[in-house]
């Protein structure tokens, strides 16, 4: 079992800290449950020849005393180090979306 991101409520700091799992060159990390209550977090290539032993950044941990704020903050910080994707309000929707409807018709139940 693995997790892409965990928030966590800090109340010693009245804080909310966010730790997410990044992607650095062929790797991917993700968080696992360790033993006695602790985190693992574990890179990997998908492939068994591809291997490593060091990384410059493995994980984004961010502090914020409001949970929306913090994920805001914290992608955006990770967009700017990762810059390998773009965030919502950084995108434009697509003429397509236009053709899309919406049925509301509902049968009798």
């Amino acid at each position: 079992m693995e997790t892409q991101w965990v928030l966590l409520d800090v109340p010693e700091i009245s804080s909310y800290v966010i730790v997410i799992p990044i992607i650095e060159g062929s790797f991917r990390s993700a968080l696992h449950p360790g033993s006695d209550g602790h985190v693992m977090i574990c890179a990997e290539s998908g492939f068994s020849q591809v291997k490593a032993f060091n990384f410059d950044a493995i994980a984004y941990v961010h502090v914020c005393d409001n949970p929306y704020n913090l994920m805001k903050e914290a992608y955006s910080a990770i967009r700017v180090h990762l810059n390998t994707f773009r965030l919502l309000e950084e995108k434009t929707v697509p003429n397509l979306v236009d053709k899309f409807g919406w049925c509301t018709w509902m049968p009798s139940t």
